[in-house]
């Protein structure tokens, strides 16, 4: 199950306004940016301004909301990539070694909860 936290509300996939939440796809083969942090395994950030992985459509969209930027980070369990953790700056285009560092441990919480949570399921099967 995925949630976003779109103009100021949690929201589903179903009600988003975002682009990539219209129709099914797998977001490896669809998106160029989420092939790019898959293949280089680290944060990413994408400064609006000047990316040319972000399709021109989400790029557009980000705009419109007054993103400047985007700071894309893997979710990893046992080196397997099992989502995104992503944030959106609205300021100043530019993400600081902190935000990324704090991202990183939130991705790292997200993981261990994940993996927990599929142990537990397992154990009781």
């Amino acid at each position: 199950p995925m949630l976003y936290f779109e103009d100021g509300r949690v929201v589903s996939p179903a009600a988003s306004e975002h682009p990539a939440m219209r129709g099914t796809f797998d977001i490896r083969d669809e998106h160029p940016q989420v092939r790019e942090l898959y293949r280089q395994r680290r944060p990413i950030v994408h400064d609006l301004a000047q990316d040319d992985l972000m399709r021109p459509a989400f790029r557009d969209y980000l705009r419109g909301k007054g993103v400047t930027a985007v700071l894309n980070v893997p979710v990893l369990v046992r080196e397997r990539h099992v989502g995104i953790l992503t944030a959106r700056r609205t300021g100043p285009a530019h993400f600081t070694p902190e935000d990324v560092r704090l991202a990183q441990a939130l991705a790292s919480h997200a993981a261990l909860g994940l993996e927990l949570t599929r142990l537990a399921t397992q154990a009781r099967q």
